[in-house]
């Protein structure tokens, strides 16, 4: 995660065996000018077996699902917004 950064500085941060970190992924829903706006939609399901263990993602329950138990439909969204699609 912390790339060059000497394993010292990170030394915060607790990490397990494979030197990995605790991180979350967050998305916010905005009502505004009588639209719908989604920030951040996650890192998504699609990951294949090696990657799934590198980062090691939760399980679900997706997105999708936790608007609905939030009584949110997601066909309501008007506009999505992804700030990081580097991965």
């Amino acid at each position: 995660m912390f790339g060059v950064i000497p394993k010292p500085c990170g030394a915060r941060f607790p990490a397990d065996t494979r030197n990995r970190i605790l991180m979350a992924m967050n998305s916010l829903l905005i009502r505004a000018a009588g639209k719908w706006i989604l920030i951040e939609t996650g890192a998504g399901d699609k990951w294949d077996a090696k990657r799934t263990e590198i980062y090691s993602f939760d399980a679900p329950p997706r997105l999708p699902e936790k608007l609905i138990a939030r009584a949110f439909p997601p066909d309501k969204i008007d506009i999505v917004i992804n700030t990081h699609l580097h991965v």
